[in-house]
């Protein structure tokens, strides 16, 4: 893990720090090994493939564990993708300069509701209750 900070609306390394952040490897075991997050208010998990899904479990077990900070997405994902990633527990993104990001709120808008749980809302069946 290494101490990250926020600087112009992005997490960066080094300098002097805004916020008190941790970047997460992608082959911690947080379920196995919890990280003690007490003053810190934003973390970063990487998604080094688009085929590597481990930062999805990480961002779960992060909100089970009561991490009500930022959780920051580094990487690239599709579209779809970042829709999980929102419903996983993750709050912020860092996407490539070149990533649509006008595609990407047009398909929040397209898909409003969902099948699967997820952390951050239910089935589309759970709101008919």
């Amino acid at each position: 893990m290494k101490r990250l900070e926020w600087k112009n609306d992005q997490l960066v390394e080094g300098g002097a720090p805004l916020t008190d952040a941790l970047l997460i490897d992608n082959d911690a075991d947080l379920a196995a090994h919890p990280v003690a997050l007490e003053g810190v208010d934003a973390v970063a998990l990487v998604f080094p493939k688009l085929r590597d899904g481990r930062a999805f479990t990480q961002a779960r077990i992060l909100r089970r564990q009561g991490f009500t900070g930022d959780i920051c997405a580094r990487g690239t994902l599709f579209r779809d993708q970042v829709l999980f990633a929102l419903r996983c527990g993750f709050t912020s993104f860092e996407l490539d300069k070149d990533y649509d990001v006008d595609g990407l709120l047009q398909s929040i808008r397209v898909y409003p509701a969902f099948y699967q749980r997820a952390i951050i809302g239910g089935p589309v069946w759970e709101a008919r209750k």
